[in-house]
């Protein structure tokens, strides 16, 4: 399990990296309804101007990221957000509703900002 303390400090790095001037807020554990009732709980959702913007989701190993992409996917499809992040370590794996989510791609933090 990610600790908690590991997801506050990606949240500090990632507010103190974010445009000021863009209105962001990041939630941690940030919960939403879906479509079949379930509740689904996000590690940190970043909004702009009040509207998701991206969903980032922790993992341990790579390999729970294929299992729990539905959950990401669903969460794009039912909200404005762009973009869903799966962060693994020091890696980023980004699912763009831009691209029709037709692929998974590994970035850096920096790339990521």
């Amino acid at each position: 399990m990610i600790k908690k303390d590991l997801i506050s400090e990606f949240k500090w790095q990632l507010s103190s990296s974010l445009d000021k001037t863009k209105e962001f807020k990041i939630i941690l554990d940030d919960d939403w309804e879906q479509q079949t009732g379930w509740i689904q709980l996000y590690d940190i959702v970043l909004y702009r101007q009040g509207i998701p913007f991206a969903v980032f989701d922790f993992k341990e190993d790579k390999n729970q990221i294929n299992s729990e992409a539905k959950s990401i996917l669903s969460a794009l499809k039912i909200t404005k957000a762009r973009y869903g992040i799966f962060v693994v370590g020091n890696d980023y794996y980004l699912l763009d509703k831009g691209n029709r989510f037709e692929k998974l791609v590994k970035l850096d933090f920096e790339s990521i900002i």
